[in-house]
């Protein structure tokens, strides 16, 4: 049986809280303009994004993706996200935005799960390390 997931994590896979910069567009025509802002934690599924108005679910959002690299660069990775849920931050005016990737390209999705995987195995090291 697959397990289900419920309650404030229902992610099947790990994620990395770290402000990672993201430029997207919504919706994907470039009709409305392009941002820019931190995903709030990124995983190989999707990722959290920080904006000031609502956004509808469903809605496709073309992304760009400044993942840091090991020797202090950045590795910008292009792709295809979707709306999954749009909550306001608590009393805030900002409204947190989830989206989960659309890969219509291997080496994006490639570069984002290595992201996660070093990541993970980074802060691993770290703990075991005491530091």
């Amino acid at each position: 049986m697959e397990k289900e997931y419920k309650g404030s994590n229902r992610r099947k896979v790990p994620r990395i809280i770290k402000p990672i910069p993201v430029r997207y567009m919504l919706p994907l025509d470039f009709s409305g303009g392009t941002w820019e802002t931190s995903a709030y934690d990124i995983g190989s599924g999707g990722l959290r994004i920080k904006r000031k108005n609502p956004v509808k679910e469903g809605t496709i959002a073309a992304l760009e993706i400044n993942l840091p690299t090991e020797v202090g660069g950045v590795d910008k990775v292009k792709t295809i996200a979707q709306v999954v849920w749009c909550h306001k931050v608590g009393k805030e005016k900002d409204y947190y935005v989830g989206l989960k990737f659309v890969f219509h390209d291997d080496l994006a999705q490639q570069k984002i799960n290595r992201y996660v995987e070093e990541e993970l195995e980074r802060l691993k090291k770290e703990i075991n390390s005491g530091g």
